[in-house]
């Protein structure tokens, strides 16, 4: 009831005009408004068929009747009905359409979400493989920096001009510079061979001359390979210091050479022990080839005088034979010495005792100079053996009625020299640089003394063994002095009388 009536006498009021009308203008309005989308989406359309069948439902039901259940009445019911069946069932086709669709892109939506977790799974292998790629070739750069840095060789990085870039630390040890002193500099400032303007400047490798921070010339091994980084050309430098090498090689040269004249000394030292000792051999068979010989008749005095003979050459081969061996034992390390203190002063009274008869024999003056207490570190009786060597060369190739002297210096606090002086011919320099050879006797064979030409070289390895150091200077016409020294050491003390020598440990 509190409606206003919209019919009145089978016609429209006002109200219901008003009511009709608004409804269909606005209508008409909205249509007009989705006419002139210029992109109109499909819900637009389906809108756009709606309010078709709006307008044609509202004229059919309300503006073509005349207040009564027409034509137009019916026809509006039944237009509804087919326009709202039309759009429902265009409604369930296109439902249908898009749940098939709905259906495949689930389908394909599963599909790409399976290749995307293949792909995952791909990108994480493949993150993973970078990771460890990244990883080992941060471990190489490690080790290939660690190997740079603490190899021994210098390793610098120069670019196309010759500039220092880098340096590791064995610059210093090689150069004496740090890498920051080099570092911007040329090379050639370690290389001056490397200048821009020499003629060796673009050398690759090969032996080349360093220059030390002090200024001492360096001999280098150069090694230098070319690279490219970030489209620049840049060279890496390898100098390795050959110092040590070139020592050794000259130390083997050397050692070579020792090694020949070493060989060719031995093979002359068979030569002449060979001819020594024929020598001698071939006096005693010959002699006793005469002796047994029934056809040369020899008397008792020529008999015996030919015996002598023998003897005389007998003795000097076993003389001979036993230095040879004491030789060979020195030279092979078979010698044992057994070093103590000697006191120089029992030693000198000894071996005048030893030498005084053949001293007396050439009227020959003997003169010892010895202080009391004084010891060097020796053995006992390969010392006396020296000084009997050099006493009786002495004595043999002195003058008659000359001197031999004896004379024991304390050197230093450490050495003490012992100095034998003869008054014979001497000797020139030729015959002292073969002093030592064994076997030569610089021609005093021929003065008809007895000797083998072996006791200098036993006398000089000795001396060496027992920690020493032998000498001679002579002067033609004036004489000649050996002289020997050894470290000095203290005096051992010794037993008060009437007690007995410690025990050994």
């Amino acid at each position: 009831a509190l409606l206003p009536p919209i019919l009145e006498g089978g016609r429209y009021t006002l109200a219901g005009r008003a009511a009709l009308g608004g409804t269909w203008v606005c209508s008409l309005a909205a249509l007009a408004v989705l006419w002139r989308y210029s992109s109109r989406s499909l819900l637009d359309m389906w809108l756009g068929v709606v309010m078709a069948a709006w307008l044609c439902d509202i004229g059919l039901s309300a503006v073509l009747n005349a207040g009564r259940y027409d034509v137009g009445w019916y026809a509006g019911r039944i237009y509804g009905l087919l326009a709202a069946s039309c759009v429902l069932i265009v409604l369930l086709l296109e439902s249908n359409k898009l749940f098939a669709r709905l259906v495949v892109s689930h389908g394909q939506a599963l599909q790409r979400g399976a290749d995307l977790h293949s792909l995952n799974l791909q990108n994480e292998q493949r993150a993973m493989q970078y990771a460890n790629a990244l990883e080992e070739l941060h471990f190489k750069e490690e080790e290939i920096r660690a190997v740079v840095h603490n190899i021994a060789d210098c390793v610098l990085t120069t670019d196309a001009t010759g500039v220092v870039r880098s340096a590791n630390p064995a610059l210093a040890k090689v150069f004496g510079y740090t890498s920051a002193d080099v570092v911007g500099q040329h090379i050639s400032l370690l290389i001056p061979e490397l200048a821009a303007d020499s003629e060796r400047a673009f050398i690759r490798d090969g032996e080349v001359g360093g220059l030390h921070r002090d200024g001492r010339q360096l001999p280098l091994e150069l090694a230098m390979n070319d690279f490219e980084m970030h489209g620049a050309r840049r060279s890496v430098v390898v100098l390795a210091d050959i110092s040590e090498r070139k020592q050794f090689v000259a130390e083997l040269r050397r050692a070579q050479v020792k090694a020949e004249q070493a060989n060719q000394a031995k093979s002359t030292f068979l030569a002449n022990m060979s001819h020594e000792l024929r020598t001698p051999l071939n006096a005693v068979l010959g002699f006793a080839q005469i002796l047994l010989s029934d056809k040369m008749l020899v008397t008792p005095e020529k008999r015996r005088e030919f015996t002598q003979h023998i003897l005389t050459a007998g003795k000097h081969l076993l003389v001979l034979i036993n230095e040879v061996l004491d030789l060979a034992k020195v030279e092979s390390g078979t010698l044992s010495l057994s070093l103590e203190p000697v006191e120089l002063q029992d030693m000198m009274v000894a071996c005048r005792q030893m030498i005084a008869p053949l001293a007396d024999s050439r009227e020959l003056r003997l003169r010892f100079v010895a202080e009391a207490g004084m010891c060097v570190q020796a053995d006992h009786t390969r010392l006396k053996q020296v000084l009997l060597n050099l006493l009786t060369n002495a004595v043999k190739y002195n003058r008659k009625g000359g001197l031999v002297s004896v004379t024991c210096i304390a050197l230093s606090p450490e050495r003490t020299q012992i100095a034998i002086q003869d008054g014979g011919e001497g000797l020139t320099q030729a015959q002292l640089a073969q002093l030592f050879q064994p076997f030569n006797r610089l021609g005093r064979e021929a003065l008809g003394e007895e000797g083998t030409g072996i006791g200098l070289v036993m006398t000089r390895r000795l001396v060496e063994m027992m920690g020493g150091t032998i000498g001679v200077s002579s002067t033609v016409g004036v004489g000649s002095m050996f002289w020997i020294e050894l470290n000095a050491a203290a005096r051992a003390a010794r037993p008060a009388p009437g007690q007995p020598l410690p025990a050994g440990p």
